[in-house]
């Protein structure tokens, strides 16, 4: 058994070297596998535009069982 205790056997996966929160790297998964930065940029993309399309909006409206009237939290 190999035990490289690494999580890609050709260090195609880094460890990171930016702290900032918009400039953090993840693995690029295409073609070619890369680290790249701006994972909260990509990260919001997708839970702004493809999941709403996916899934619809997201938490689904609150039934009205009350009749109409206003709900305080």
């Amino acid at each position: 058994m190999l035990n490289s205790s690494k999580p890609t056997l050709d260090n195609s996966w880094q460890p990171t070297t930016s702290i900032g929160i918009t400039e953090q790297e993840y693995l690029q998964i295409n073609v070619e596998t890369q680290m790249a930065k701006g994972f909260r940029s990509t990260d919001q993309l997708l839970w702004n535009k493809a999941l709403p399309a996916i899934i619809g909006t997201w938490p689904p409206e609150m039934p009205d069982y009350n009749n109409g009237s206003i709900v305080e939290f």
